[in-house]
């Protein structure tokens, strides 16, 4: 999986996890949790004021989702 490079990047994946956490589905809110327990390492960011917190390891690949985490292969580029 290729690393992230812009800011632009960190935020389409920071806005996917947001989606996960607050509008997913069930296993979607689980996985977003999920790397948030289980994390070490995190990025910060405010939503309407609000801190909030994503696994760099998630937001730090590009175009990451929760498919690509749970495939690896998937995000991989030829």
């Amino acid at each position: 999986m290729d690393v992230i490079k812009t800011e632009e990047e960190i935020k389409e994946n920071l806005a996917q996890f947001e989606n996960y956490l607050c509008d997913g589905s069930e296993e979607e809110q689980e996985f977003a949790y999920g790397l948030i327990r289980r994390g070490s390492c995190f990025i910060a960011y405010k939503i309407n004021g609000e801190l909030r917190f994503s696994s760099s390891r998630y937001t730090g690949y590009l175009n990451n989702s929760l498919s690509v985490s749970i495939n690896p292969e998937k995000g991989m580029q030829n």
